[in-house]
């Protein structure tokens, strides 16, 4: 004897969420997980005193972003040097002087993107003086330096003012763009008060004002 179970529609409609159920996780299981995109426009800044800035455009989806960093361009001598969540990175940690190769990969919880890179940065250190300018006072028709000593990475520019008027070269005038400005013959209307401007893109600073005064014949 054979017995017969009465099948309601409630339970036709029970097994019929079970079998989409079951075929939805085996297509979900057998989908693979795509790679993030990896960040686009990596740069890096050269030059701040303050670190080296690094930026980048997002990622789609992506929840940090993990930077490594090298002295030498092989990234199999690079350590991870930070964990970003935003689109931008200031390594502090850095020497003046010195260039850094930075590497960048996206990350999410269950994926991760091709690491990018390198691109290169270097510190910078703000233009300064290690020895100042000193007064003049000499003959007319005399040649005359006016000697400073600079510092700073990269090299600082140079420009000489006299007042507020930033001075060219002329004909018994040179080194009005260098450390050094030199008079060929000082000329009684050279006398007056001078400084130098040095700067590079960390930062700039203004020399002591230089008293020039010139005994006449």
């Amino acid at each position: 004897m054979f017995s017969l179970r009465r099948v309601t529609w409630s339970g036709l409609r029970a097994l019929a969420w079970a079998t989409l159920a079951g075929f939805a996780a085996t297509a979900w299981a057998s989908t693979p997980i795509k790679t993030l995109e990896p960040p686009k426009h990596f740069d890096a800044t050269d030059g701040f005193n303050t670190g080296i800035r690094l930026s980048w455009n997002p990622s789609p989806n992506a929840t940090y972003y993990d930077i490594y960093r090298s002295t030498s361009r092989l990234f199999a001598n690079a350590t991870l040097r930070a964990v970003s969540k935003v689109k931008r990175f200031n390594d502090r940690q850095t020497n003046s002087g010195v260039y850094y190769y930075y590497w960048i990969a996206a990350r999410s919880p269950d994926r991760t993107s091709d690491i990018v890179g390198p691109v290169r940065g270097l510190r910078g250190e703000t233009a300064r003086f290690l020895m100042q300018p000193q007064d003049v006072l000499a003959p007319e028709g005399t040649a005359v330096d006016i000697v400073t000593k600079v510092a700073g990475f990269p090299t600082p520019k140079c420009e000489w003012f006299k007042g507020s008027r930033a001075l060219g070269k002329s004909h018994h005038l040179s080194g009005t763009h260098t450390p050094i400005l030199h008079f060929n013959k000082l000329l009684p209307e050279d006398a007056g008060f001078y400084y130098l401007h040095i700067y590079n893109i960390a930062g700039g600073v203004k020399s002591r004002p230089v008293k020039v005064e010139v005994i006449l014949k």
